[in-house]
């Protein structure tokens, strides 16, 4: 019932404790792989947006732009429905901060010393990110790719990806083997998943109908709208956001709550 979140510096080998977790508790894994064959299977238009999208920084012009838009929407679906599906292991892609608040889920961080990643990333095939004879290039690639992740979660969730208090533990892999933090993880796994009950997983239910419905707006060629927000206000879920008419609202309140089901839909959108 527990999910697993992990964040990880490249080189530090956040991917390969997933996949060991995964293997050995029976748990699914969504990754980065994973997350663009779902997105393919979306359309071939968000397939490509993945590719040249995810984990960077988008332009000032990409922001705002309704295929980044569209883009982020469907992955953060896929995510939590990942997430609703029960023993999911979810790494990187800010899964930590879209599943705060949720009791079941360990929101997990694994960083090592640079010495220790380039060591990985040039030495030893273990490594899941990429092998790399100079150690020079190696350096420059993992310094960019950590900038690159603090620039991808900022412009989404508008938070730190280096703040630790956005994790429930940190595995600083310099000072830890590999089994101690697969150890650790498998003990507070156990724990967390106790805490997946009725309330809980009804709690996930509805943040995921309201990404559902998200994506199912920002992604429709027939709608534009320059600003939208879908939240959970107690037992409703609740868009706000900037239309251009009547005609547009009326389709995006039919959408809504086609997809919300029983759940009651309250839309304070206002006109231009």
């Amino acid at each position: 019932m527990a999910i697993l979140t992990i964040s990880a510096e490249m080189g530090s080998e956040g991917l390969r404790v997933g996949k060991v977790i995964a293997e050995e508790m029976g748990y699914e894994v969504l990754d980065k792989e994973k997350i663009l064959q779902k997105l393919k299977k979306d359309g071939a238009l968000w397939g490509e947006e993945a590719q040249e999208l995810d984990g960077r920084k988008p332009s000032l012009w990409e922001k705002y732009d309704w295929q980044y838009r569209g883009f982020v929407a469907l992955a953060q679906s896929h995510m939590l429905d990942c997430a609703l599906g029960d023993r999911a292991v979810i790494i990187g892609r800010g899964g930590n901060f879209l599943l705060e608040g949720i009791p079941h889920t360990l929101r997990t961080r694994i960083i090592a010393p640079m010495e220790a990643r380039l060591k990985k990333a040039t030495e030893e095939k273990t490594c899941a990110d990429f092998i790399c004879i100079d150690a020079k290039l190696a350096r420059t690639i993992l310094e960019k790719a950590d900038r690159e992740s603090e620039e991808f979660i900022r412009a989404i969730y508008g938070k730190s990806w280096n703040d630790p208090e956005a994790y429930d533990i940190t595995f600083n892999m310099g000072t830890l083997s590999f089994e101690e933090v697969i150890d650790v993880l498998k003990s507070m796994l156990a724990k967390k998943d106790k805490l997946g009950d009725a309330r809980a997983v009804n709690q996930l239910e509805k943040r995921a109908i309201a990404a559902r419905i998200n994506a199912a707006i920002l992604t429709n060629p027939a709608i534009s709208i320059p600003t939208l927000e879908v939240s959970n206000v107690g037992e409703e879920i609740l868009l706000r956001g900037v239309v251009h008419g009547a005609k547009e609202h009326k389709l995006i309140e039919e959408e809504a709550k086609k997809i919300a089901g029983n759940i009651t839909v309250r839309c304070e959108l206002h006109y231009r």
